[in-house]
Formats: C-alpha cells, structure tokens, sequence
C-alpha cells in the first residue's frame, strides 16, 4: 500500500511538474493557464481524500444496514482534552441471504453510550465464541442529506466536533444498531 501511495506522490510531481512547464513556456490564454492549474491543485486534494479511502483508515461513510461484527474499539469521550471519543467496528457487509458480500471494513462512528453498551455485549458475545451479526434500524439508516446536514451543522456550532483537520466522523446516532446471533445463510432450493 506504501508503494501506491508514493506512487500517487510521484505522479502529481510529475503532472504539476509538466503543467509548470507548459504555462511558463507556452503563449496560452491565461484563462486556460489558471484553470489548468487550480485543476491540478484540486485534484491533488481529491486525491488526498481518496487515499484516506484505500490506505485503511476507518471509513467514515455509513455502514451497511446488515453485517457480521467482527471486532470494535472503544474510545470514550475525553474531557480534558475535549475529544468526543469514537467507536471503531471492524465489520463485513451481508446480502440479504446473510451472505458476506465485500471484504471486513472499519467504520468509525460517534461515541454514544448506548452505542458503547451494545457493542460491549456484542463483543463479550464474540469472546464466547458466538458469531455476531448487526442491524441498524431502517429508520435511522434512511436519513436523507437535510438532517444529516442539520445534525452536523448543530455539532459544529456546538463546537464538539473534536476532530482534526482531514478527519470526518459520520454525525448520526448509531444507537439504534441491535446486535443478534449471526444467522445462518439461506441456500436456494433445488430444483430436481
């Protein structure tokens, strides 16, 4: 993962490289040259962004409505040092034949203590030896983009946020995740 990564590097030297050369040396319209060139810039952080993305830091995007729980890490809210604290589960996406569809991701959400209570059930569960499949509430996973927004604009002016610069934490409440018994997957039925 390394090597794409300064791979990456080393491609958006070589591109801003090129595109110094072209505008210094060229007579091309100015318009041409400042698009140009802020179009590079904004794809170098586009792709900062989609690094994040591939390099296996938790995804902050919404987890699936059903998957099997694999593991969690807990990290509760600091008030010293005013960080909200978070929930990080390490999860596999199932279909709805409870197969596993995609490969285990982690996903970090907000630390709730509901939120926390459960996946500490669930993970004394896996320490048992059960096999642990999760449901978020279809209510809660339907959000549509305005609460979203207004929940994460109530946390910003609330100044909680906590998090640093190039990191994002889905802002909705996860406390409606229920924990079961991973059911076993449904076979088709033969045909003779």
């Amino acid at each position: 993962m390394t090597l794409v990564v300064l791979g990456l590097c080393v491609a958006y030297a070589a591109v801003a490289l090129l595109l110094g050369l072209v505008v210094l040396s060229t007579r091309i319209p100015v318009l041409v040259r400042v698009v140009s060139t802020l179009s590079v810039i904004g794809l170098a952080f586009f792709s900062y962004w989609g690094i994040s993305e591939i390099r296996g830091l938790p995804s902050d995007t919404y987890p699936p409505n059903l998957f099997r729980f694999h593991w969690a890490r807990i990290v509760e809210p600091n008030k010293m040092t005013d960080e909200p604290g978070s929930i990080f589960l390490w999860i596999e996406e199932l279909d709805e034949d409870n197969y596993p569809s995609g490969l285990p991701r982690a996903y970090r959400l907000p630390f709730t203590p509901e939120l926390a209570e459960a996946v500490e059930a669930a993970l004394a569960a896996i320490a048992e030896g059960e096999e642990v499949a999760g449901e978020i509430e279809e209510d809660a996973a339907e959000l549509d983009t305005s609460d979203r927004l207004a929940l994460e604009i109530t946390s910003d002016d609330q100044g909680n946020t906590g998090s640093p610069i190039g990191e994002r934490v889905v802002a909705v409440d996860f406390g409606d995740i229920s924990f079961s018994p991973l059911p076993a997957p449904e076979t088709p039925e033969k045909s003779n």
